[in-house]
């Protein structure tokens, strides 16, 4: 898809869910820490809208929570830092855009911040939230359902067919000001059932199996000393995995 084929229609009007999604951060994670990013920005619509959270690691069907609320949706959020989860971000996104290629897809998180109009080039992101994400998102939420484009919103980057806008930046919100985070959007149940999972038993030939093995073989102990004084501990975290491809950015 290029971008005279996007169909984005920020003319949301009648529309009242928001589905964000948070992708798996990392190759071989399997310890759940969930995407509280995703309860931050929600914490501001709570009430107002229908919000559906979901944490790619968390629920059986991640894929089929995401797409089943996409009739009706304002946007469907993502949140990213660099590395693997842009990969598994775009991976939703394209799955978002062959379902329901007028829904608008926003980006918000470390990497989309550094990279705005790098990532509204893709036809994976139409807008852009940069930095902090509570009000701006929201008030990207408010201008869609208004129906309109957020031109007049701060701290925003987003796509128009004769280039992408980049707003100016919104300055940085007091965390005083911020509204709790509705933990209760998010299964943490689920999150704690599969964690207490995995801490039992770790599939091999994973990161986690062979730092685990690494470190129970190879480390000495804080005192160990040899002839020519101390022995450094080795890190177990410099057992790395090399088996997926480095993803440089959002991609078409």
């Amino acid at each position: 898809m290029d971008d005279n084929e996007r169909k984005t229609k920020y003319d949301r009007r009648g529309k009242d869910k928001i589905v964000l999604f948070f992708p798996t951060p990392a190759y071989g994670h399997y310890r759940i820490e969930l995407g509280l990013a995703l309860a931050v920005i929600a914490a501001p619509l709570e009430g107002k809208y229908d919000l559906h959270l979901i944490d790619e690691r968390v629920p059986p069907n991640d894929e089929q929570e995401v797409l089943k609320h996409l009739d009706g949706a304002v946007c469907v959020g993502i949140s990213s830092i660099t590395g693997f989860q842009i990969k598994r971000g775009i991976a939703m996104a394209r799955k978002v855009r062959a379902m329901n290629p007028e829904v608008p897809i926003v980006w918000g998180g470390y990497h989309p911040s550094l990279f705005p109009e790098q990532c509204c080039e893709s036809t994976a992101c139409d807008i852009v939230c940069v930095g902090q994400g509570d009000e701006t998102f929201k008030e990207i939420v408010e201008s869609l359902v208004a129906g309109k484009p957020p031109a007049d919103v701060q701290g925003v980057a987003y796509w128009t067919p004769e280039g992408t806008i980049v707003n100016e930046p919104r300055p940085l919100t007091n965390i005083n000001d911020v509204p709790p985070a509705p933990y209760h959007l998010m299964d943490v149940n689920r999150a704690i059932e599969l964690n207490q999972k995995t801490s039992i038993s770790v599939p091999p030939n994973t990161i986690p199996a062979r730092a685990a093995r690494a470190s129970a073989v190879t480390a000495p102990t804080p005192s160990s000393t040899s002839a020519t004084g101390p022995v450094s501990t080795p890190s177990v975290l410099s057992t790395r995995s090399n088996s997926w491809s480095k993803p440089t950015g959002l991609t078409r």
